[in-house]
């Protein structure tokens, strides 16, 4: 038969939560998207994974070690300066990297994906032919980090 006139059903259920070791809320509703650690930057022309930037991998790593369902993405980024392709090539160089310190920490391989966006995704006005202070190219380098999968299936 079923229903004869609209009815409005309350559904109650409960989100999944991700453990953020050392986090001051120590927890991130359920859901995919990104996970903001800060201060991820790189510097011009290098891929090398920075001093100032090892203490949040580190965090990263503490947080897929407390969830091992989690899988992550690395998508870095490039300022401006030089060729789309050199760009493209050196975020990819520079997602890799990141990469390869999460998994020196003992982070499976299996768990992470990296992606170079190069300069696609600038964040200010800093496009090519404009002129920027070196602080605002810096912003523009960075590495995000994706939840893909909370479930731990092999996607």
């Amino acid at each position: 038969m079923g229903l004869r006139e609209d009815e409005t059903f309350d559904i109650g259920f409960n989100l999944e939560k991700i453990i953020i070791p050392n986090d001051p809320n120590n927890i991130i509703p359920g859901g995919d998207g990104t996970y903001p650690i800060p201060n991820i930057y790189w510097d011009y022309n290098a891929w090398e994974v920075r001093v100032d930037a090892q203490p949040y991998l580190n965090m990263l790593s503490d947080l897929l070690k407390t969830n091992p369902s989690l899988k992550v993405e690395i998508r870095s980024h490039c300022d401006s300066r030089g060729s789309y392709g050199f760009n493209r090539a050196l975020s990819k160089k520079r997602a890799k990297s990141a990469m390869n310190y999460l998994i020196s920490n003992g982070i499976e391989r299996n768990r992470l994906t990296s992606k170079g966006i190069g300069e696609k995704e600038i964040l200010n006005n800093c496009i090519d032919g404009v002129t920027c202070f070196e602080e605002q190219h810096q912003v523009n380098r960075r590495s995000e980090f994706i939840v893909t999968d909370k479930s731990g299936n092999n996607k």
